[in-house]
């Protein structure tokens, strides 16, 4: 059998932070119950403040998937001096507590 394209179900997705490289085709496992599916970050824990969401219709449960690579968040940033961008995590995140 030959693959099939799978299309995101956009409406599903509730995204707090930018991830990098992340499949957005992603779709849960037929034969479990509806969850709202949480990503986190290497920095702050799904369970702490989800980076992204794949919520279920009917769902009410979370289940927690692992972390995802986020983008930088440059506009939290004010370089002051020049740096070489590959010198510092520029994605890292304060703790939200």
């Amino acid at each position: 059998m030959g693959n099939v394209e799978v299309l995101p179900i956009n409406e599903n997705w509730k995204i707090t932070q930018e991830a990098i490289n992340f499949d957005y085709t992603w779709r849960p496992d037929p034969r479990e119950p509806d969850y709202i599916y949480v990503w986190g970050n290497k920095y702050i824990p799904g369970e702490l403040k989800p980076t992204i969401e794949y919520i279920c219709p009917n769902a009410t449960e979370k289940k927690y998937m692992g972390n995802v690579e986020v983008a930088p968040e440059w506009d939290k940033y004010r370089i002051l001096i020049p740096v070489d961008k590959n010198s510092f995590d520029f994605s890292w995140r304060p703790d939200p507590r």
